[in-house]
Protein backbone atom coordinates (compact mmCIF):
# COMPACT_ATOMS: atom_id res chain seq x y z
CA UNK A 1 0.00 0.00 0.00
CA UNK A 2 2.62 2.26 0.86
CA UNK A 3 4.63 1.54 -1.90
CA UNK A 4 1.87 2.03 -4.21
CA UNK A 5 1.37 5.21 -2.76
CA UNK A 6 4.51 6.46 -3.05
CA UNK A 7 4.56 5.41 -7.08
CA UNK A 8 1.39 7.50 -6.85
CA UNK A 9 2.90 10.75 -5.33
CA UNK A 10 6.65 10.51 -6.60
CA UNK A 11 6.09 12.44 -9.69
CA UNK A 12 4.00 15.28 -8.02
CA UNK A 13 6.96 15.23 -4.98
CA UNK A 14 9.16 15.42 -7.96
CA UNK A 15 7.12 18.49 -9.89
CA UNK A 16 7.24 20.19 -6.49
CA UNK A 17 10.80 20.50 -5.92
CA UNK A 18 11.09 21.34 -9.71
CA UNK A 19 8.88 24.38 -9.39
CA UNK A 20 10.27 25.45 -6.23
CA UNK A 21 13.57 25.34 -7.77
CA UNK A 22 12.01 28.15 -10.80
CA UNK A 23 11.17 30.50 -8.02
CA UNK A 24 13.26 33.52 -8.43
CA UNK A 25 14.04 36.07 -5.51
CA UNK A 26 11.74 39.26 -5.37
CA UNK A 27 13.92 42.20 -6.98
CA UNK A 28 14.98 44.66 -4.24
CA UNK A 29 13.26 47.29 -3.68
CA UNK A 30 13.96 50.82 -5.80
CA UNK A 31 14.13 53.80 -3.12
CA UNK A 32 13.27 57.11 -4.34
CA UNK A 33 16.22 59.70 -4.13
CA UNK A 34 15.85 62.11 -1.33
CA UNK A 35 16.16 65.32 -2.27
CA UNK A 36 15.51 68.72 0.04
CA UNK A 37 15.71 71.18 -2.62
CA UNK A 38 11.44 71.50 -2.28
CA UNK A 39 11.73 72.77 1.30
CA UNK A 40 13.94 76.44 -0.08
CA UNK A 41 16.93 77.59 0.13
CA UNK A 42 18.85 79.04 3.08
CA UNK A 43 20.67 81.83 2.04
CA UNK A 44 24.23 82.93 3.94
CA UNK A 45 26.20 85.82 3.40
CA UNK A 46 29.07 84.51 2.76
CA UNK A 47 31.18 83.79 0.10
CA UNK A 48 30.11 79.84 -0.22
CA UNK A 49 29.63 77.01 1.65
CA UNK A 50 32.10 74.36 1.87
CA UNK A 51 31.33 70.76 2.99
CA UNK A 52 33.17 68.96 5.49
CA UNK A 53 32.70 65.18 5.97
CA UNK A 54 34.63 64.44 9.40
CA UNK A 55 32.66 61.28 10.12
CA UNK A 56 35.03 58.19 9.06
CA UNK A 57 32.70 54.85 9.02
CA UNK A 58 34.40 52.36 10.25
CA UNK A 59 32.99 49.62 7.82
CA UNK A 60 32.94 46.80 10.18
CA UNK A 61 29.90 45.50 12.80
CA UNK A 62 28.44 46.71 14.46
CA UNK A 63 28.28 49.64 11.93
CA UNK A 64 26.00 49.12 9.29
CA UNK A 65 25.71 52.62 7.57
CA UNK A 66 27.70 51.24 4.42
CA UNK A 67 25.10 48.75 3.94
CA UNK A 68 21.61 51.21 3.80
CA UNK A 69 20.19 52.08 0.79
CA UNK A 70 20.86 55.84 0.98
CA UNK A 71 24.15 55.92 3.57
CA UNK A 72 22.90 58.31 6.17
CA UNK A 73 26.21 61.00 4.74
CA UNK A 74 24.61 60.76 1.84
CA UNK A 75 21.44 62.37 2.90
CA UNK A 76 23.13 64.84 5.13
CA UNK A 77 25.21 66.26 2.17
CA UNK A 78 22.48 66.09 0.12
CA UNK A 79 20.49 68.43 2.18
CA UNK A 80 23.61 70.54 2.24
CA UNK A 81 23.85 70.63 -1.16
CA UNK A 82 20.10 71.51 -1.76
CA UNK A 83 19.71 73.68 0.88
CA UNK A 84 22.73 75.68 1.80
CA UNK A 85 23.05 78.89 -0.75
CA UNK A 86 25.35 81.48 -0.48
CA UNK A 87 25.26 85.80 -1.40
CA UNK A 88 29.26 85.17 -2.70
CA UNK A 89 30.29 88.02 -0.22
CA UNK A 90 33.77 87.66 0.26
CA UNK A 91 34.26 88.77 3.74
CA UNK A 92 32.43 85.57 4.69
CA UNK A 93 33.04 82.02 4.37
CA UNK A 94 30.37 79.21 5.53
CA UNK A 95 31.73 75.55 6.63
CA UNK A 96 28.40 72.94 7.25
CA UNK A 97 30.23 69.78 8.60
CA UNK A 98 28.81 65.94 9.09
CA UNK A 99 30.07 65.23 12.67
CA UNK A 100 28.46 61.62 12.94
CA UNK A 101 26.33 59.67 10.65
CA UNK A 102 26.25 56.40 11.97
CA UNK A 103 23.76 53.54 12.00
CA UNK A 104 24.51 50.33 14.19
CA UNK A 105 22.93 47.12 14.42
CA UNK A 106 22.53 45.46 17.66
CA UNK A 107 21.21 41.32 17.83
CA UNK A 108 18.81 41.18 20.27
CA UNK A 109 18.32 37.92 22.43
CA UNK A 110 15.77 35.18 21.14
CA UNK A 111 13.53 33.09 23.65
CA UNK A 112 14.90 29.57 23.68
CA UNK A 113 13.21 26.20 23.86
CA UNK A 114 10.25 25.38 22.38
CA UNK A 115 8.20 28.71 23.45
CA UNK A 116 11.29 30.29 20.99
CA UNK A 117 9.96 28.17 18.44
CA UNK A 118 6.12 29.53 18.79
CA UNK A 119 7.46 33.09 19.27
CA UNK A 120 8.56 35.80 16.96
CA UNK A 121 11.06 37.82 18.32
CA UNK A 122 12.34 41.07 17.87
CA UNK A 123 15.83 40.01 17.10
CA UNK A 124 17.68 43.16 15.82
CA UNK A 125 17.61 47.25 16.94
CA UNK A 126 18.89 49.80 14.59
CA UNK A 127 20.39 53.21 15.63
CA UNK A 128 21.15 55.68 13.43
CA UNK A 129 22.73 59.07 14.80
CA UNK A 130 22.94 62.08 13.00
CA UNK A 131 25.06 65.34 13.99
CA UNK A 132 25.66 68.47 12.09
CA UNK A 133 27.61 71.17 12.66
CA UNK A 134 27.30 75.12 10.20
CA UNK A 135 29.85 78.03 10.87
CA UNK A 136 30.13 81.02 9.80
CA UNK A 137 33.68 82.78 9.79
CA UNK A 138 35.30 85.99 8.63
CA UNK A 139 39.17 85.65 8.19
CA UNK A 140 39.68 83.47 10.37
CA UNK A 141 37.51 84.74 13.44
CA UNK A 142 33.85 82.60 14.00
CA UNK A 143 31.67 84.76 14.07
CA UNK A 144 28.37 82.14 14.39
CA UNK A 145 27.60 78.45 14.92
CA UNK A 146 24.56 76.65 14.35
CA UNK A 147 24.42 72.66 15.68
CA UNK A 148 21.55 70.12 15.19
CA UNK A 149 21.70 66.35 15.85
CA UNK A 150 18.67 63.48 15.09
CA UNK A 151 18.47 60.30 16.62
CA UNK A 152 16.32 57.11 16.12
CA UNK A 153 16.09 53.28 16.94
CA UNK A 154 13.91 50.61 15.71
CA UNK A 155 13.57 47.25 15.89
CA UNK A 156 12.79 44.91 13.59
CA UNK A 157 10.84 40.58 13.62
CA UNK A 158 13.22 37.88 13.14
CA UNK A 159 10.82 37.12 10.48
CA UNK A 160 11.43 40.31 8.15
CA UNK A 161 12.79 39.37 4.90
CA UNK A 162 15.77 41.31 3.27
CA UNK A 163 13.65 43.78 1.19
CA UNK A 164 11.49 44.83 4.20
CA UNK A 165 14.89 45.00 6.24
CA UNK A 166 16.17 47.10 3.72
CA UNK A 167 12.88 49.74 3.41
CA UNK A 168 13.08 50.25 7.29
CA UNK A 169 16.22 51.45 7.21
CA UNK A 170 15.53 53.92 4.36
CA UNK A 171 12.45 55.14 6.51
CA UNK A 172 15.14 55.61 8.99
CA UNK A 173 17.33 57.61 7.26
CA UNK A 174 14.33 59.55 5.81
CA UNK A 175 12.46 60.24 8.71
CA UNK A 176 15.23 61.49 10.65
CA UNK A 177 16.83 63.92 8.52
CA UNK A 178 12.88 65.34 8.42
CA UNK A 179 13.68 65.81 12.13
CA UNK A 180 17.56 67.05 11.46
CA UNK A 181 15.97 69.65 8.88
CA UNK A 182 13.70 71.06 11.67
CA UNK A 183 16.25 71.12 14.22
CA UNK A 184 18.94 72.52 11.91
CA UNK A 185 16.51 75.46 10.71
CA UNK A 186 15.62 76.07 13.73
CA UNK A 187 19.43 76.53 14.97
CA UNK A 188 20.21 77.96 12.40
CA UNK A 189 17.61 80.56 13.05
CA UNK A 190 18.33 81.30 16.28
CA UNK A 191 22.15 81.58 15.79
CA UNK A 192 22.73 82.98 12.21
CA UNK A 193 19.63 84.78 12.18
CA UNK A 194 21.51 87.85 11.49
CA UNK A 195 23.85 86.43 8.41
CA UNK A 196 20.58 84.80 6.35
CA UNK A 197 19.31 86.50 3.38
Amino acid sequence: MIIFLLRRLWPLLVLAGVLAACTTAPPPPAFPELTYRHLGAITLDSTAVDIVDEYRPPLKDPNIEHKVPVPPALAIRRWALDRLASTGNPDRRAVFTIQQAAMTETRLPRTKGLRGALTTDQSDRYDLKLAVRLELFEARNRVGIATATATRSRTVAEDITLNDRDRVLFEMVESTMIDMNKELENSIRQFLGAYVR
